[in-house]
């Protein structure tokens, strides 16, 4: 298995507010998913709604969008 850059989990860039600590933790979970070397259609990420919960959207992989407070 060879490195896979973090761009390769982008989807799309989100739309949250400039500011938004949802930014850290979307850049840095593509960031370890890149370091594990797991290809995107081996993941599968849970979701919540809100702001969070547009995650699904923006990252490569599969996801489950939970109801409120349900995502685990």
């Amino acid at each position: 298995m060879f490195f896979r850059p973090t761009k390769s989990f982008e989807a799309a860039t989100p739309t949250w507010c400039p500011g938004c600590g949802n930014f850290g933790i979307w850049t840095t979970l593509k960031e370890v998913l890149a370091e594990l070397q797991l290809p995107p259609e081996q993941v599968v990420i849970s979701f919540d709604i809100g702001c969070s919960g547009n995650g699904s959207n923006t990252i490569l992989t599969s996801g489950v969008h939970g109801l409120h407070g349900r995502a685990l």
